[in-house]
């Protein structure tokens, strides 16, 4: 359909482009005053990876892990925060774990990406 005359199409933005900011201080604020909710944490990962902010994600991530070690999902983040910064190595183990979780958990469609990450690590 074409466009009315003047208008221009939009340019889709990168997913990471699209996050409202404020989601993130959201949640810096919450953890401020919960900082043992591993809920907020994760919440908080995912909004710096959703960002672009792998590096910030990863901390965070981590912290989620050590607190709940069968979040499945914390690991398969963790495991594409560390491909997207460059450390292949360090993701292949924590997405190994994650297929297993997702395996043991019964969730296919993780173990399903997960597998496909792992292959693009190459051995």
């Amino acid at each position: 359909m074409p466009l009315p005359t003047g208008l221009t199409p939009r340019r889709r933005l990168p997913y990471h482009s699209r996050v409202p900011d404020n989601r993130i201080e959201r949640f810096r604020h919450f953890l401020a005053t919960h900082p043992e909710n591993a809920l907020a944490r994760f919440s908080l990962s995912q909004a710096y990876f959703d960002a672009g902010q792998y590096t910030e994600a990863i901390p965070e991530l981590r912290r989620v892990i050590a607190g709940k070690p069968d979040w499945m999902l914390a690991h398969i983040l963790l495991g594409r925060a560390l491909i997207e910064t460059g450390k292949p190595a360090e993701a292949r183990p924590v997405l190994e774990h994650g297929l297993e979780l997702a395996r043991l958990q019964g969730h296919a469609g993780p173990m399903a990406e997960v597998a496909e990450l792992l292959a693009s690590l190459g051995s």
